[in-house]
């Protein structure tokens, strides 16, 4: 049976040691119970049987060491492979961390020169257009909605194709503002740049205001608006057929500003 234990307690794992030794701890106790000195039939027993019990007492020594040592280096093996286990995982994280970023700030490079080619584009198709000899339609007009004196102009290639739409003029500074300029860009067919500039009178604030907004568009989304000399970029602001100044298009004479200019008031 001790070489049972022995065998046992050189190839168990952890929680089979701890049962063998529980279990040798028990008989061993139920040995010493049996060869109580105080029993002169016992101390016979001993006599004869001396050698025996004091190679189970050294067996169960060894075993009780061995189970020890098994235990103790199962301990530092466990803990050197969870040590060695968050140490690679730490690495991965990291690597992994370090690739997010450099995709991340590949995209935003690309982005940024994909929308500084389209600007600089945008800023061909403005000179092409303000250098190219075009036909013009003025539409001059005034309303209740506190315009004085305005005028818009369409211009148009021989193609008849828009490229370009003003509109400026002179207001009440109430229900609108004192004097402003509006001029919109178009390349086939799309707006491509806006520019509105507005002043006057702040009766709220009692202080004199001025407004300047520049947007560029590539395919009808937002790629960049500067107001006020203040640059920000929309990604997710776009515009359709029923943005006024696709409508302005289509302008021919006064009824139809007045349909697409509606008061606020």
């Amino acid at each position: 049976m001790c070489l049972h234990i022995l065998s046992k307690l050189q190839n168990a794992n952890k929680s089979e040691v701890k049962s063998e030794l529980q279990n040798s701890q028990t008989h061993l106790g139920n040995v010493n119970n049996a060869l109580n000195p105080r029993s002169e039939r016992n101390k016979v027993f001993f006599k004869k049987h001396k050698k025996t019990l004091i190679t189970i007492s050294v067996i169960f020594l060894l075993g009780m060491g061995i189970g020890f040592l098994t235990l103790n280096e199962d301990g530092k093996m466990n803990r050197s492979t969870t040590l060695e286990v968050k140490e690679q995982s730490s690495i991965h994280r990291k690597e992994s961390e370090r690739i997010t970023n450099k995709i991340t700030e590949s995209k935003e490079k690309d982005v940024t020169s994909s929308t500084e080619n389209q600007i600089e584009y945008i800023r061909k198709v403005f000179s092409d257009i303000n250098s190219a000899t075009l036909n013009q339609r003025k539409i001059k007009y005034n309303d209740k909605c506190g315009v004085i004196d305005a005028t818009i102009t369409v211009y148009t290639n021989n193609n008849g194709e828009v490229r370009k739409i003003t509109d400026t003029g002179t207001g009440d500074d109430d229900k609108a503002p004192a004097k402003w300029t509006y001029q919109y860009y178009y390349e086939n067919e799309e707006l491509v740049f806006s520019y509105e500039s507005s002043s006057g009178f702040d009766n709220e604030t009692e202080k004199q205001y001025s407004y300047e907004t520049r947007e560029y568009f590539s395919s009808n989304k937002m790629i960049r608006q500067i107001k006020n000399g203040k640059i920000s970029i929309h990604q997710n602001s776009s515009i359709d057929l029923s943005d006024i100044r696709y409508k302005l298009k289509e302008v021919t004479n006064k009824s139809d500003i007045d349909r697409i200019y509606q008061c606020l008031n």
